[in-house]
């Protein structure tokens, strides 16, 4: 999520959308600046149909036998 849900009596940016939860995209969209950002509107309906794929650990910064987290930016050595 690009920034904080909040609700809204009415669409924040005027585009009839009604209200609800909405979060703040940008500054601008499609070219037109919006006051106080662009906002978008959060359905909980789309989000529970989109499929979380987790996270894979990185290469970086790992020794070579191991998946033990480390802060360097390299491969360390025992």
């Amino acid at each position: 999520m690009p920034a904080r849900l909040k609700i809204y009596k009415r669409d924040p940016n005027g585009l009839k959308r009604g209200p609800g939860v909405y979060y703040r995209r940008a500054k601008t969209y499609k070219g037109k600046p919006f006051s106080g950002g662009y906002f978008s509107k959060y359905s909980l309906i789309r989000d529970k149909k989109r499929i979380s794929k987790g996270y894979n650990t990185d290469k970086v910064g790992l020794p070579k036998n191991s998946v033990i987290l480390h802060t360097s930016d390299g491969r360390l050595k025992r």
